[in-house]
């Protein structure tokens, strides 16, 4: 069967971090065989079950990685309604205007909305889903973390009209910032 090309194509956000995530894995996966090869060929002895657990500890962390790899472009899944197109989509941390330590997800942005969907770690944490109108986000730029949560971090903070501004903590804070405010600007415009 056939792949269907991502719609939208993925951004340089999307693309830097699936690049990212997907060293990882080839790093983690080659360091992997070359340590616990020995073990699952060799014969067994006193230390194997220390070794046993460092294999699955290994295995649970690179399940994580292809589990992270795999829903980068989750976003793209998310319900629309009938006249809303998705435009745009990353995993990043949403920082409360308050600091803290953030909030693990996923952003998605639409022609009508800008959604934020927590992760599992944030949802046990007690995030909800939000979301602001489109019309409502007047562009976005990259800022140096505030220093109280995340001391060498730069944010990617999204404007707005009325209210606090939105802070998302990524690994390609410029891209994101970058793209977000192409994608209001053109919708602005129309």
């Amino acid at each position: 069967m056939p792949r269907r090309p991502l719609e939208p194509a993925p951004g340089t956000s999307e693309t830097a971090l699936r690049r990212a995530v997907l060293i990882q894995l080839v790093i983690q996966g080659a360091l992997g065989i070359l340590v616990f090869s020995p073990l699952l060929l060799g014969g067994g002895d006193d230390t194997d079950v220390f070794r046993l657990w460092l294999l699955a500890v290994w295995g649970a962390s690179f399940v994580a990685l292809v589990a992270r790899f795999r829903s980068l472009g989750s976003w793209r899944a998310d319900p629309v309604r009938g006249d809303e197109t998705m435009l745009w989509g990353t995993s990043a941390v949403l920082v409360r205007p308050t600091g803290g330590v953030g909030y693990g997800g996923r952003f998605s942005l639409s022609t009508h909305r800008l959604r934020y969907t927590p992760g599992l770690i944030a949802s046990l944490r007690g995030a909800t889903p939000e979301e602001w109108p489109t019309r409502s986000l007047t562009g976005a730029h990259v800022t140096p973390s505030s220093g109280r949560a995340w001391p060498s971090a730069y944010w990617a903070v999204i404007g707005r009209e009325h209210g606090n501004a939105i802070a998302l903590v990524s690994t390609e804070p410029r891209a994101v910032a970058t793209e977000i405010d192409r994608l209001i600007r053109e919708q602005l415009s129309h």
